[in-house]
């Protein structure tokens, strides 16, 4: 018996074709697979019966041929998904303004135009800059020329402290080791870059601090017994809401995410969706 646990959530999609290869062999020479994945495509691909799990418990069990990806999505979910209709903005008032940047030796120069408003999203192949051009924004790493502009005026951080007094945010790529503090609770974690905002003299401002925390709880809907839970004790959907809770919390110029859904289950992705376009005026997305 092999049993994989999300294992393409890293993976490139020739990587996963070649995993996918693999375990077509490995199962015409009699191995039995246990494949768990939030990822429909894995299991369209994969699967010749699916066990859907809500709460700890098995809550449907699909082998009828065709498979009932549908039925499995909601038994999961506990309740029916519905898709929701996403109108294109167009903003005339430009956030961010990259001209000729280049983040690498021998890497095309990119420019772009992000607007009041905007969700745009970065797509390719895992290694090809898409997180170096995160982290150059965030003030993580330096370009080696071309220009940006914030709001109409020169953006060049040089660390990631200036990126967010600039007003701009990261959520960054692996939530383990680059963005949850696991000794600290859920109030803690959101509350982590913003202490100087919610002091006064010098002493966090605790009712601040929790009320923050519990705005954002109930706003993305971050399955928890309250706001002092400790970060383990959270699904990875869970942590990865907290993780755009922190920054979200704050009014920002541009909010970066990079690889925001990696191991999220479709109600999480559905829940930071809505909650990135709901907040989305006064400010520009950019997803990776």
């Amino acid at each position: 018996v092999l049993i994989l646990d999300e294992p393409t959530s890293s993976l490139s999609s020739a990587e996963a074709d070649r995993l996918f290869a693999l375990l077509d062999r490995l199962r015409e020479h009699g191995v039995a697979i246990l494949y768990i994945s939030h990822r429909m495509s894995d299991i369209r691909r994969l699967a010749d019966r699916i066990v859907s799990m809500r709460d700890g418990v098995i809550s449907g069990v699909f082998d009828q041929k065709p498979l009932d990806y549908e039925g499995a999505v909601n038994a999961m979910l506990g309740r029916k998904i519905h898709l929701d209709r996403i109108v294109a903005r167009n903003s005339a008032k430009p956030i961010l303004t990259i001209d000729g940047l280049r983040i690498a030796q021998g890497a095309r120069p990119i420019s772009l135009t992000l607007g009041d408003g905007e969700v745009v999203a970065i797509t390719g192949l895992v290694g090809v800059g898409k997180t170096a051009l995160a982290e150059t924004l965030f003030g993580v790493r330096k370009p080696l020329s071309g220009t940006m502009m914030l709001n109409g005026k020169p953006y060049a951080p040089g660390s990631t402290g200036e990126a967010i007094a600039a007003g701009v945010f990261l959520v960054a790529k692996d939530r383990g080791e680059n963005g949850i503090v696991g000794d600290f609770n859920i109030q803690g974690n959101i509350s982590l870059p913003f202490h100087r905002r919610m002091s006064r003299l010098g002493v966090l401002k605790r009712r601040v601090e929790r009320a923050t925390a519990r705005r954002q709880i109930q706003e993305l809907g971050i399955v928890c017994r309250s706001e002092k839970d400790e970060m383990s004790a959270l699904s990875g959907g869970n942590q990865q809401k907290v993780m755009v809770a922190r920054w979200i919390s704050q009014a920002a110029k541009l909010f970066i995410l990079d690889e925001p859904f990696q191991g999220v289950d479709i109600s999480a992705r559905r829940d930071i969706a809505a909650k990135l376009r709901a907040s989305a005026n006064g400010r520009a997305t950019l997803l990776f």
